[in-house]
């Protein structure tokens, strides 16, 4: 028999083929493999390794999205392109083993229901043969789960995929989610494993089970790592991506300028790619906030216009921002991230938007806990790993097992973690790519219909280097420094607002070249982005009336200290103070039926994956 596996990570495809079979067998199709790949897809993969015995044959590999070459995009598919079919169909079909039937089953249980974001995948395959494997990524970095049932094995990097009943597991996931950590594994779901890099899960006659990779087989899991000098062919790529785009989009491309990284370096390369008239760039923020001065330099710098979205506090009242509330929960599937309080007023514009994420993968200031001084010891990493991420519980209103179970769930990972062998300071950004963007930024990209995703820091040339980027404070703002320093180098210098560029970055780049004062110190989010931030006491009652259903949000939830919090001010104190709320919020209305179908947003059609040519207007499939 043979298996082919298939998965997005960033904009390349990866496959693997297994095959079981006679000596004869595996001869057979190891001489067509390559051509059976090149004929069906019609481009050439890149990167292929195989490895054989006399009875089994691995194939692994890796092939550029032909939409957007080089760069990264989070793309809502109808599953045309998401699996592109499997190579040697016609040898399972002739080797006697499965008929046509049997494959258009798999066909239709397992490629046709896989779908991508710019990191969450998942398979489902219908096991009536005998034996079905399945692999980690090739970086080892987003872990499989499984789940047997009734015959069927489902294999997947996004836990929530796994439930048989949804809606509880939407509460339990949320468990680590309020907290800020987004932990699965056997504490809290027993029987869900994670498997390690080198790993495979193995479904045969002997039940479910997992086994290391021999030493034929040794190669698996090595990447080919560039060297930091390859900045200037990932800025080439970044740069096609943006070109492809324009040619896909016939409408205007809406980009918001804030006074961030992420935003400008999106602003500086749609603009080199000559996206520079077909640009819509806003500015959204309160009145007088600096975000708007910032941003104006960037526009000047780059030759745009651009806009001003004022969102005053009169605006901004519970009233008003309840509908929009109750939409943006049915559209996230309970996982609600803060929102505007001016988003709607720019909503009916132009649909599409390019957006960055990226920078939440490389937090310095999670990797501070590791790098302002030496660890003694695993305990020693455990204390500081437990510092940092238990006291985000910043309304107190978890329950206190809950949070101890955390804890001590997080201590164990770090325990784990440097048995294996990893750099203690590794480990955040370990943690962020394992856990946080999958199952945080991750959902909220896939779940909306209204942008794609083109992020440096997503960029698979840059993927390869992640642990390199996230080992010190200071090295992953090189990735920002370094891209904007190929596109359009005199935003180097224009200062940003909350931030500023890394000490480290001086003796790299000439001197006066780069802004080392942040044009805000201090600024909170509160004062430069509108937002709601007395909308739980503004809206006490109604909140009080929704939470006053009993549901499993209370599993996880202390009822007399979310009572407490409402029956204060209220107030939301910070935006970690409004992640938690709005979560819980989201999760609760969720879980009652209190929430409104999502807006129709854009979706990558399968006429745009197959020609290029349109785009299909409707709802993501989620």
């Amino acid at each position: 028999m043979a298996l082919f596996l298939s998965w997005w990570q960033g904009t390349s495809m990866h496959g693997i083929l297994v095959a079981v079979g006679s000596p004869g067998q595996i001869t057979e199709i190891e001489k067509n493999i390559f051509s059976a790949w090149r004929d069906r897809l019609n481009f050439h993969p890149k990167h292929v390794r195989v490895a054989r015995t006399s009875t089994s044959l691995f194939f692994s590999a890796e092939m550029e999205n032909p939409v957007f070459p080089g760069g990264s995009a989070s793309i809502s598919d109808s599953g045309a392109f998401a699996f592109a079919g499997v190579p040697l169909i016609d040898d399972l079909a002739a080797n006697g083993k499965y008929g046509a039937d049997d494959i258009a089953q798999y066909l239709r249980l397992g490629p046709r229901r896989f779908r991508q974001s710019v990191a969450s995948s998942y398979a489902v395959a219908d096991v009536s043969a005998e034996r079905l494997i399945a692999f980690s990524d090739l970086c080892g970095r987003y872990p499989w789960f499984y789940r047997k049932s009734d015959g069927i094995v489902i294999v997947s990097n996004v836990l929530s995929l796994l439930a048989e009943n949804r809606q509880r597991l939407s509460a339990r996931a949320a468990t680590s989610l309020c907290v800020h950590s987004q932990i699965w594994g056997d504490e809290i779901f027993p029987g869900v494993e994670l498997l390690k890099t080198g790993q495979v899960l193995i479904f045969d006659e002997y039940g479910l089970r997992t086994m290391s990779l021999d030493d034929d087989w040794g190669w698996f899991g090595a990447y080919d790592i560039p060297s930091v000098a390859d900045y200037e062919t990932a800025s080439d790529r970044l740069l096609q991506t943006f070109k492809t785009l324009g040619t896909l989009v016939s409408t205007k491309i809406s980009l918001g300028l804030s006074g961030g990284k992420d935003s400008r370096v999106m602003a500086a390369y749609a603009v080199r790619a000559g996206l520079g008239d077909n640009l819509d760039v806003f500015t959204s923020g309160i009145e007088n906030s600096p975000e708007f001065e910032i941003s104006a330099r960037v526009r000047s710098v780059l030759g745009v216009a651009g806009r001003e979205i004022v969102g005053r506090p009169a605006n901004l009242t519970a009233e008003a921002y309840w509908p929009s509330l109750r939409a943006q929960i049915g559209r996230y599937k309970g996982l609600l991230l803060p929102v505007s309080g001016s988003k709607e007023r720019f909503s009916s514009n132009p649909r599409i938007e390019i957006s960055g994420f990226g920078g939440e993968l490389y937090r310095r200031g999670i990797a501070k806990q590791f790098v302002t001084k030496p660890i003694k010891n695993i305990d020693d990493a455990c204390v500081r790993w437990r510092s940092y991420h238990v006291p985000p519980d910043v309304n107190r209103v978890i329950r206190d097992e809950v949070v101890r179970k955390d804890a001590n769930w997080m201590a164990s990972w770090v325990k784990q973690k440097i048995a294996e062998g990893y750099d203690p300071q590794a480990l955040p950004e370990l943690f962020f790519v394992s856990y946080r963007v999958p199952l945080h930024q991750g959902i909220a990209s896939m779940a909306s219909g209204a942008k794609l995703y083109v992020d440096p820091l997503i960029h698979p040339k840059l993927q390869k280097t992640h642990f390199l980027f996230g080992r010190f404070a200071g090295e992953a703002e090189l990735t920002h420094c370094a891209l904007l320093w190929y596109a359009k180098r005199e935003l180097c210098s224009v200062p940003f607002v909350k931030d500023k560029w890394h000490d480290s970055l001086g003796h790299i780049f000439p001197q006066g070249a780069l802004a080392f004062d942040s044009f805000a110190a201090g600024a909170s989010d509160k004062f430069i982005r509108p937002f709601a931030w007395e909308f739980f006491s503004e809206a006490k009652d109604k909140v009080k009336s929704t939470f006053s259903a009993e549901t499993e949000l209370f599993e996880f939830v202390d009822r007399s200290k979310l009572n407490l919090f409402l029956d204060s001010d209220g107030a939301l104190k910070s935006t970690a103070a409004a992640n938690q709320m709005f979560t819980i919020l989201g999760l609760q209305l969720h879980m009652t039926g209190d929430v409104e179908p999502p807006k129709d947003g854009p979706m990558v059609s399968a006429e745009i994956l197959n020609r290029g040519s349109a785009l299909e207007w409707g709802r993501p499939p989620l």
